[in-house]
């Protein structure tokens, strides 16, 4: 079944075309009190005002996925023009250097490679892009099974769950 590779959500995509699945856990909370994705910079850099952002390359983890809906969403509240930026793939382990070499502007950095990068002064943080872009409590991944096989194997759903919270 392909609902798109690039469609943004594709749970909830999924789930709007009728495809019968279940949500049965959820995955990982975003908090802004303690943040697991950043907008970064490189630190030689400032912030560019809302202005600046209009024109600017942005990078995440992929194209057409949370980091660049997040990045759209925060572009046009701070004021830039969404339409007018780029949105590029670059690996985690790649995001210091695209941004010191001047490849891209900012970037969506996620752990475990934030904090080191941060730490290390390879990047510089510049905005809790996903608190901006959706809230400041959402759960960012979902677990879910496919509605006859959830029906059919109730007791193995369960143990899943639970080695999910006991993890």
């Amino acid at each position: 079944l392909d609902i798109g590779a690039a469609t943004p959500l594709s749970l909830a995509n999924a789930y709007l075309r009728g495809i019968p699945i279940r949500i049965i856990a959820s995955g990982s909370l975003y908090s802004t009190a303690s943040p697991q994705s950043l907008l970064v910079i490189a630190p030689a850099k400032t912030a560019p005002a809302p202005a600046e952002l209009n024109g600017k390359v942005f990078c995440g983890v992929s194209v057409g996925g949370m980091d660049q809906l997040a990045v759209d969403a925060w572009t046009d509240k701070m004021g830039g023009d969404a339409s007018t930026i780029k949105f590029v793939e670059v690996p985690p382990s790649a995001v210091p250097e695209a941004l010191q070499q001047g490849r891209v502007d900012l970037c969506v950095l996620a752990e475990p490679a934030l904090t080191p990068a941060i730490a290390d002064k390879r990047v510089k943080a510049i905005s809790k892009v996903y608190g901006i872009a959706y809230g400041n409590r959402f759960t960012m991944a979902l677990f879910f099974g496919a509605n006859d096989w959830l029906n059919n194997n109730p007791v193995l759903a369960k143990k899943f769950i639970g080695a999910l919270v006991d993890g």
